[in-house]
């Protein structure tokens, strides 16, 4: 019996693909042809036909929006099978469900309320509100998902920019220190290499918190009992560093803080939030 139903299958698919093939005005014929056609080009060829033959069927383009899966033509499609045949629940589920797929979730509840008011009865109706209420929260999960994902994007790429803007940082004060090397203990009291204006403010406290900028670094000094002061490294290739230890920094809160002895000039600068511009840090 299953292959007498094939057989007839194929035949009556070939019948309708020659009468198709000629001049006809049957859309029932074209549709009817491209439900049995298994070669999708040629199904949805045949039921772009049958929409054209008749215009005001809303089958046609229901039907053909079911063998595509790109959301743009396919919403077109069934916005078309719902309007013309607004009472039929089905094609508004679809076009609901299709628009909530492409995030287009403003005009899926519009769809949802356009299926509501076609249910046939109170039943009906609460059915399609619980599964409106269920893709609501769908919803809303999937844009807090994106959310945390756009936040963590934005994450990364700051922790990138300042791992970027330390290790600029770390170089220039590198090439410093190898062109101007602090003198050995055994020589004598160390003198800060300077070829311009001395230094005007002088600070010692703890170094917690170093913030880059960029290219420029700015200093967070804490000292017990008074406010914290802030100083800013414009050029690290230029400044001095003395003292042994580590003289590596890293972005963020130092761990652990370590004492320090700054000498600086006196330049407020009120955007920044710094009293000055360091010129020799000292490790003691």
């Amino acid at each position: 019996m299953l292959a007498l139903r094939d057989k007839n299958t194929d035949e009556a698919r070939t019948l309708l693909g020659q009468a198709i093939a000629a001049p006809t005005t049957s859309a029932r014929a074209a549709l009817e042809y491209a439900r049995l056609e298994t070669d999708r080009d040629k199904a949805q060829a045949a039921f772009e036909k049958a929409a054209q033959l008749n215009p005001r069927w809303a089958l046609p383009p229901f039907e053909l929006a079911q063998t595509l899966t790109g959301p743009g033509w396919r919403i077109s499609l069934l916005t078309a099978a719902a309007k013309l045949d607004p009472r039929n629940l089905a094609y508004w589920r679809a076009l609901a469900g299709a628009q909530e797929d492409a995030g287009q979730f403003v005009d899926a509840a519009k769809s949802w309320a356009s299926a509501e008011l076609t249910a046939a009865t109170s039943e009906e109706r609460a059915r399609l509100r619980q599964v409106h209420d269920e893709a609501e929260v769908r919803r809303k999960q999937q844009e807090a998902e994106a959310k945390k994902r756009e936040a963590d994007e934005k994450q990364r790429e700051l922790e990138a920019l300042k791992q970027k803007s330390m290790l600029s940082i770390q170089a220039a004060l590198d090439k410093a220190q190898r062109e101007h090397p602090a003198l050995p203990p055994s020589s004598g009291k160390v003198e800060a290499w300077w070829d311009g204006p001395r230094p005007d403010g002088k600070l010692q406290g703890v170094l917690t918190q170093v913030d880059c900028l960029g290219k420029m670094a700015r200093l967070v000094v804490e000292r017990k009992g008074v406010k914290p002061v802030r100083l800013l490294v414009p050029d690290p290739a230029k400044i001095v560093i003395l003292g042994g230890g580590e003289r590596t920094f890293s972005c963020g809160p130092q761990k652990p803080p370590r004492n320090v002895v700054v000498e600086y000039f006196t330049k407020p600068d009120a955007k920044l939030g710094t009293a000055g511009e360091a010129a020799v840090i000292e490790f003691p």
